[in-house]
């Protein structure tokens, strides 16, 4: 997931001129793997202009070197571990994203055009289900639903006023309905992830706030993809279970 939103900010740099701002709540950015990413993609990009003959939206005379220098140049990186410190972020990021804008107007950097959070769910878990283990009060349950409800309020609004693309990592933990056998949990196939071998973390108050919700999956455990020397490529599905603009699910 982590690796999917620094390939996102790469794209927004090299193809829609578009500067990111990465809220890592986590501690998994890794600067030096997001210069690889782009190193490698600019690579790619180069290699299909020299047969195709097309042109593209960074400088063409540009090493990859400096294409990945340019992406991190317009990655803003903020990282913090509470839900308090989350709240405060987006109230200030008004000012920031105006400020970077401006000076996209004097080419001194891109305009902001993508916000990701990595991950929504590791503050609320950390602030909430702690409060609720150790009190066990009920209220903890509302104050993270409506904790959930600022968020995402203002998420919506920043998208709205700045034409952002916001992307929203979230996690998942094993569903009530999987099977365990010799130490693993068993797939059932299923696209709903509410009764299938995982269940999305902040249960319905954070569905009900999403837009649009792409699951993403993968045949056996990518951490131990390595132990297999067949040849064998693991698939890794990308599937649309929610969207404001289309009622079928569709897998890529």
């Amino acid at each position: 997931k982590t690796h999917l939103a620094q390939q996102l900010c790469v794209l927004a740099a090299t193809t829609s001129s578009g500067g990111a701002i990465f809220i890592d709540t986590e501690n998994k950015l890794s600067l030096g793997r997001l210069n690889e990413i782009a190193v490698n993609r600019s690579k790619r990009e180069k290699s299909s202009k020299a047969t195709s003959d097309r042109s593209g939206d960074v400088d063409d005379g540009m090493s990859p070197d400096d294409i990945a220098q340019y992406v991190l140049e317009n990655v803003t990186v903020r990282s913090f571990l509470s839900t308090k410190e989350l709240l405060e972020t987006l109230d200030v990021l008004r000012l920031e994203i105006t400020d970077r804008n401006m000076q996209a107007e004097t080419n001194s950097r891109l305009p902001v055009r993508l916000l990701v959070i990595d991950s929504i769910a590791a503050p609320i878990r950390r602030d909430f289900d702690m409060m609720s283990s150790s009190s066990g009060s009920s209220s903890s349950a509302t104050q993270r639903a409506a904790a959930l409800l600022q968020i995402a309020s203002k998420l919506k609004q920043l998208a709205s006023d700045f034409n952002l693309a916001v992307v929203v990592i979230n996690q998942v933990g094993v569903g009530g309905n999987s099977i365990k056998q010799q130490g693993e949990y068993q797939r059932n196939d299923t696209l709903d992830i509410r009764d299938g071998e995982f269940t999305a973390s902040l249960g319905t108050a954070w569905q009900y706030c999403v837009s649009t919700k792409i699951i993403l999956e993968h045949d056996e455990d990518p951490h131990k993809q390595g132990q297999h020397h067949n040849g064998h490529v693991s698939a890794r599905t990308a599937t649309i279970a929610k969207s404001l603009l289309s009622r079928d699910r569709k897998s890529v």
